[in-house]
């Protein structure tokens, strides 16, 4: 058995249909705006719990972090979560926690959001080579998806709880044109500004 047939058996146990293609379901302004909530909503929700807990040792770690990484150490933290799929949103809490200030952490996280994304479609680039992925990306029309909605995939993820490291990577494997990934990775800007700005209104609400 090929790396392919095992790649497919997996995915078909899985619970995925193999006969079917992506489809343009999970892009529809209903389904992103549930999920924008929902997100918002849980996010909220875990840090007003958080502050009301263990306030106290959160500030003291966010300021032993600023101490000792600053600004380098936002930027490289967001740029390694958002390479490789994980939340970046403490990150930004520790740096203004720490005295780092709104806007310079809000616009390094930009900044290191962005450049993840062009990292990830680079890497998926290189993965992409592979030539069982490649037709992995072939059956299941990911190539095909990322072709007809390219710069749009990448907005959507850059906004909401999809995964957006996912999404660059899928962008570089299916050979989507830098040009798009870097305007959908620009929606990473008002998302950065939006959830940081949540995110402190909710640790506030807990010492009103």
């Amino acid at each position: 058995m090929t790396e392919d047939d095992r790649a497919h058996e997996a995915l078909s146990e899985g619970g995925v249909d193999t006969a079917e293609a992506p489809d343009d379901g999970g892009l529809g302004l209903g389904v992103l705006l549930r999920r924008l909530a929902v997100g918002i909503a849980a996010l909220l929700a875990a840090l007003g719990v958080v502050s009301w807990l263990v306030r106290d040792p959160i500030e003291l770690a966010s300021r032993r972090f600023v101490d000792l990484m600053g600004l380098p150490g936002v930027f490289g933290g967001v740029l390694f979560t958002d390479t490789v799929g994980l939340t970046h949103e403490p990150l930004l809490l520790a740096g203004w926690l720490g005295g780092l200030g709104f806007w310079p952490v809000a616009l390094v996280a930009m900044g290191a959001s962005i450049t993840a994304g062009v990292l990830g479609w680079s890497l998926g680039r290189i993965a992409g080579k592979a030539a069982w992925l490649g037709r992995l990306f072939e059956r299941y029309r990911i190539s095909a998806f990322m072709d007809r909605y390219g710069a749009m995939a990448v907005a959507v993820a850059a906004i909401t709880p999809i995964p957006f490291a996912f999404v660059t990577w899928a962008s570089g494997v299916a050979r989507v044109p830098l040009l798009w990934l870097l305007l959908g990775a620009l929606f990473r800007i008002p998302k950065v500004f939006i959830y940081f700005k949540l995110m402190l209104w909710a640790w506030a609400l807990p010492g009103a």
